[in-house]
């Protein structure tokens, strides 16, 4: 939740528009083999929010 909430702050505040965003394959950022929710990770909603790639 905390990197989401940091991404939707910065992509805010961008003078233009980001494309796309690289990360680890951390449980900051992505679902973890254990987890599952129905709309995916936190993360993920704030870039499908502002149509960024999330890689």
């Amino acid at each position: 939740m905390i990197a989401a909430d940091f991404l939707g702050r910065v992509l805010e505040k961008l003078p233009y528009k980001a494309h796309t965003v690289l990360t680890d394959k951390g449980g900051l950022f992505t679902l973890q083999p254990h987890q599952w929710f129905p709309d995916g990770h936190s993360f993920d909603h704030i870039c499908r929010a502002f149509g960024v790639e999330h890689r």
